[in-house]
């Protein structure tokens, strides 16, 4: 192979890398740990955001994850939002990417919870 020939494929791998780049930015999965204000110790939520499938999943601590239904979410810059239900009840879900918080608008009723990144959960 000439040297022109392994140049030019070389920069066809480091062209297609750099086009790929964004798109694996956004393929990962975030795992967050979310809390009452206040009580970082007390019983929460666990929290995963897949960002490519763009997902949100919620379960209790305790509960296992593969028992959790990944719900379809709107991810922008600012802010996570989704909507789960069982049992009968819709719970409407805010995650601000900022800061962290995370509301639960349920039956009329709205609670507050701080979230953080967490290890990924199994």
């Amino acid at each position: 192979m000439t040297q022109l020939k392994v140049a030019r494929r070389r920069l066809a791998i480091l062209f297609g890398a750099v086009i790929a780049w964004p798109a694996l930015a956004h393929a990962e999965t975030v795992d967050l740990f979310c809390h009452p204000a206040g009580n970082p110790e007390g019983n929460g939520l666990n929290l995963s955001i897949a960002m490519s499938a763009r997902t949100a999943a919620v379960w209790t601590s305790g509960a296992s994850r593969s028992d959790v239904t990944a719900n379809p979410a709107t991810i922008t810059s600012d802010q996570v939002i989704w909507v789960s239900q069982g049992g009968g009840i819709v719970v409407r879900w805010t995650l601000d990417r900022k800061t962290g918080a995370l509301q639960d608008y349920v039956q009329g009723r709205t609670e507050s919870l701080l979230c953080k990144k967490v290890k990924p959960v199994l």
